[in-house]
């Protein structure tokens, strides 16, 4: 059988990071410890790009801020899943009602404020303010006084956090994880923002918005415009930002490459081509965690009934078609010049090259383990040899000529590109592709797996 999506990894009750491959316990605890030590409040920051495990992240420090001290209650709440219900101040409310809701003593303060909520809510959206503001005010017991007033209204709130100052009164350190705010719509996150700061803002009481900030800074955009400084207008929510570490990449591919099962086949001489590669690749393109994710989850589908049981001939094709699923995820536009075979081969070499960045002379690939640094260098020149020797015989047959005077036999444009491998390495992988090697095997064609690539994709 083979899995289409990477299933979300749930924390285990009894330890949390139990099934992270990340290492990042030590992470969660650095946090904790942080949290120890603020008072009396806070909003914070946790901010990453998309697809850098976030969510799982939070997840299981959730669990673990629960199992850590009981002073903490840790409240985890995806914002963008209650999206659909348009209060976002009773649906803070009744989570905490969750925390709190079977204490005996607090089931008064908890009426009173059930009372008001609806009325403190209609009045930040807007909806019959002042009337709102009035019935809110007599709902907490201040009598029947009638305001329209500035003074007025900010006694009404202020009543209200005396109450939730009350609730959640103690040596407790309320914390909501909130999650996915940056995909929410643009009113509903900005609304969100403004909520918290203004009536969740009490002692004892902690957010962690986890977020990508750029994704927010445009959602504010789209809001209040192109030139409103939403970066500017996003620091006075947050009095601290914190930010995951990169993921080890090694690490990430040995556990998505097993998880998938990918990369467990030998050739000829023993080697692991495509974890070779993919290890290879995906250092020297540093990406998200979901980039990586995704790209193996489809190479799987490839091995498994593209390939079938591949031969020996047939696994060298494998991080071949590895390199065209990540092209087409990460660069369409170059994907589109492949499949339709708009370029030459020495001008398709030279876009891939500037696209990923190969001729950075701060690639490291020391750190890929257990390979050594050659055999990494050869497995990225073989793969990019095979690929531009494919693609130059789905070519015309005076095309097929020009590009093989012109550019392979004298070394010209396409061997003089400044690559973490010297013009040798490429070519003797090209020459390798050219002399020796050819798609006989199941009838395989370059054609036919961009085919494939493009069946999955519709």
């Amino acid at each position: 059988m083979s899995r289409l999506y990477h299933e979300d990894i749930l924390p285990d009750e009894n330890q949390p990071f139990k099934h992270c491959k990340l290492n990042r316990k030590k992470v969660a605890d650095s946090f904790t410890e942080l949290l120890e030590s603020i008072v009396p409040d806070g909003v914070i920051a946790l901010n990453n790009e998309w697809g850098t495990g976030k969510t799982t992240f939070v997840r299981m420090w959730c669990q673990h801020l629960l199992n850590y001290d009981e002073k903490y209650h840790p409240i985890y709440f995806n914002v963008w899943e209650y999206e659909f219900y348009d209060r976002v101040f009773i649906s803070l409310l009744s989570e905490l009602s969750e925390v709190f809701g079977k204490d005996s003593k607090k089931a008064e303060i908890l009426k009173n404020l059930k009372k008001s909520a609806p009325y403190i809510s209609d009045a930040i959206l807007g909806n019959n303010r002042v009337s709102s503001l009035v019935k809110a005010f007599n709902s907490c017991g201040r009598g029947n006084a009638l305001f329209d007033d500035y003074k007025e209204q900010k006694r009404v709130l202020k009543d209200f956090k005396e109450k939730l100052t009350q609730y959640i009164a103690g040596n407790r350190k309320v914390v909501f994880l909130i999650d996915e705010l940056d995909r929410c719509k643009p009113d509903y996150a900005v609304r969100f923002l403004e909520i918290i700061k203004h009536l969740f803002s009490i002692k004892g009481l902690f957010f962690v918005l986890v977020i990508d900030k750029k994704q927010l800074e445009g959602t504010v955009n789209k809001l209040y415009g192109d030139k409103f400084d939403s970066k500017e207008y996003l620091r006075r929510f947050f009095h601290l930002e914190l930010t995951l570490p990169e993921p080890n990449t090694s690490q990430a591919v040995d556990y998505f490459s097993e998880y998938f099962g990918v990369g467990t086949e030998r050739d000829e001489n023993g080697r692991n081509p495509v974890n070779i590669f993919i290890k290879s690749w995906f250092t020297i393109n540093t990406t998200s965690l979901r980039t990586i994710e995704k790209s193996i989850s489809k190479l799987s589908y490839f091995i498994k009934y593209l390939f079938k049981n591949p031969e020996n001939q047939v696994i060298k094709l494998i991080p071949l078609t590895f390199l065209l699923i990540d092209i087409d995820y990460r660069f369409p536009q170059i994907y589109s010049r492949i499949k339709e075979f708009m370029t030459s081969p020495e001008e398709l070499l030279e876009l891939i090259v500037e696209a990923y960045d190969l001729s950075n002379p701060d690639i490291n690939l020391e750190e890929i383990k257990p390979f050594n640094v050659e055999d990494c260098k050869d497995s990225i020149a073989e793969v990019h040899g095979r690929l531009i020797y494919h693609y130059m015989k789905c070519l015309t047959k005076e095309q097929q000529h020009k590009f093989l005077v012109e550019h392979y036999d004298k070394y010209s444009k396409i061997c003089t590109l400044e690559f973490p491998f010297n013009k040798d390495r490429f070519g003797h992988a090209f020459g390798f592709a050219k002399n020796g090697y050819n798609f006989s095997i199941e009838n395989l064609s370059l054609k036919m797996i961009i085919d494939k690539i493009n069946f999955i994709n519709r």
